[in-house]
């Protein structure tokens, strides 16, 4: 979960870097197990109700927001350069002019993170992310059972996608599609209102990566599953702490502690 190396972690537990090494992969593998059907801790789409739930605490916040339920984001990892030339290709993204990996991550209003697709390639486009990881499937099937959508920046799809809102800043966007001037200012309205609300997606990055500074350490590269068993393992501890521990920006926004049960931190 710490960033650095291991010789600390050696000392304290008197071992050395092999068995440690062992232990620690061991270890993920337990969580991982434990936690993947945890209620508290699975990557799991709420139910209908919750969804409702989720959809008027965005609504108390954002009154034009009365069809939202989340929000999402992508994240890009350092990694080690791959031996091979052909694989370090894939992980290379010239925009940010390194090599990474790529997660894109759905969070809901309740601060967790019930969709996701994570350890993809940093060549990969956010949009591209979601794609291959069925996101965009996912979201759709949402808003076709619920009505419900999901606030999303520029980076994401923008055609035939009513299961989204891009946040957008300009007053005139919606007018150029034929739309009367006050369907123009009321569709304008929700979009400055998904701008504000996008920022629950940075609040969650934010989260995620302190909550485990090792992501910004730059990862080993193993040809194995050994980083994607590490990323599964870090987004049940966040759902789980999120969801047992209650101590989360966007929940406390969207959820403040006074309107919850102190014995209760659904």
């Amino acid at each position: 979960r710490t960033r650095g190396g291991r010789f600390s972690l050696n000392m304290i537990f008197g071992m050395t870097a092999t068995n440690f090494g062992i232990y620690v992969r061991f270890g993920l593998r337990i969580i991982v197990k434990c936690l993947n059907k945890h209620k508290d801790a699975m990557i799991k789409i709420p139910d209908d109700a919750k969804l409702q739930d989720l959809a008027s605490r965005v609504k108390a916040q954002y009154p034009a927001l009365d069809d939202v339920w989340c929000t999402m984001d992508g994240l890009k990892s350092p990694i080690q350069a791959a031996p091979d030339t052909e694989i370090q290709k894939m992980f290379y993204n010239s925009w940010q002019s390194g090599h990474y990996v790529t997660h894109v991550f759905v969070f809901a209003a309740d601060g967790t993170i019930p969709i996701c697709c994570f350890n993809l390639p940093g060549s990969t486009h956010d949009s591209t992310a979601a794609d291959s990881g069925f996101i965009y499937d996912k979201l759709e099937k949402v808003y076709q059972q619920t009505g419900l959508k999901c606030t999303v920046n520029s980076a994401f799809r923008c055609k035939n996608t009513p299961y989204l809102i891009k946040s957008q800043q300009d007053d005139l966007y919606a007018q150029g599609h034929g739309l009367v001037v006050e369907d123009a200012l009321m569709i304008a309205k929700k979009q400055q209102a998904a701008t504000s609300m996008r920022q629950a997606a940075e609040w969650g990055m934010r989260a995620f990566q302190s909550m485990f500074p090792r992501l910004k350490d730059t990862i080993i590269y193993e040809e194995n599953n050994e980083r994607k068993i590490m990323l599964k393992a870090m987004i049940l501890l966040f759902n789980f702490h999120t969801n047992v521990v209650g101590i989360n920006q966007i929940l406390t926004f969207f959820k403040p502690r006074l309107e919850r049960n102190p014995f209760d931190w659904s």
